[in-house]
């Protein structure tokens, strides 16, 4: 007999569920949205090149190293986490009451 421990999902803002399949879509969906970024801005840097042919890959990869400077640079921008913050998410040790 198998139980489903839905207690977790109590604490999730929208009640919603995370299974199997949507977890994998929403990576779909990111790697998808991160590649067409930077497919967008290679082309920008294509065209900046005076649209020469021959240097896609160069292209792609400065757009890549750009973007991900971007976000780097956001995230050194952001507020630390609070030590609340990391303590819940630190995993608990089982303890003992004398």
């Amino acid at each position: 007999m198998k139980t489903e421990n839905n207690n977790r999902d109590q604490w999730r803002p929208d009640h919603s569920k995370v299974t199997a399949q949507t977890q994998p879509d929403l990576i779909d969906q990111a790697r998808i949205h991160l590649s067409n970024q930077i497919a967008c801005r290679a082309y920008f840097l294509y065209l900046e090149d005076g649209a020469q042919h021959g240097h896609d890959l160069a292209h792609w990869l400065q757009a890549e190293t750009e973007l991900f400077r971007e976000r780097d640079d956001l995230r050194a921008e952001q507020p630390p986490q609070s030590d609340a913050t990391q303590k819940r998410s630190a995993k608990q040790t089982p303890g003992f009451v004398l």
